[in-house]
């Protein structure tokens, strides 16, 4: 029993040493990767967020519409009820829930690219580190102290 627990426990270790190892190696690429996530992910945002308000202008204005001629607020309004201006009020709850599910989904990816740039930017300052910390090329060594 113990025997097979220093077995795992000297395989973890080995793990850890082989990942630190291969970080230190390659600290310089996952930097580089993590500088192109932050890249995409303002280009996500530069070409989708003036989509998103467009339609979120439209929306808005649809719903205003129905506002003002229903004279009550739309989320008030049971669609199904309605006669006069039945489908002025369902485009208006298509277009806000269209939306705001566009809205969540830009979010959902931008949110995953922000953290993956972090964890990629840290494990390459990390790796950074641990290169110099390690590596004995950058490493001084100090004169002798005469006494």
């Amino acid at each position: 029993m113990i025997e097979n627990v220093k077995k795992a426990s000297l395989a973890v270790v080995e793990l850890i040493n082989d990942l630190v190892e291969k970080l230190v190696e390659n600290y310089a690429m996952i930097f580089k990767g993590g500088i192109l996530l932050v890249g995409i992910a303002l280009g996500m945002l530069t070409t989708h967020i003036p989509q998103l308000l467009d339609y979120e202008l439209k929306a808005k204005e649809t719903e205003f519409e129905f506002k003002v001629l229903a004279g009550q607020p739309i989320s008030e309004v049971n669609c199904d009820q309605l006669k006069n201006h039945q489908k002025l009020c369902l485009l208006a709850k298509y277009q806000a829930g269209t939306v705001k599910e566009s809205t969540g989904l830009l979010l959902m990816f931008y949110k995953f690219f922000l953290y993956v740039d972090c964890g990629l930017i840290s494990a390459a300052i990390g790796g950074f580190i641990l290169s110099v910390l390690f590596n004995d090329k950058h490493q001084t060594q100090s004169p002798p102290i005469d006494r």
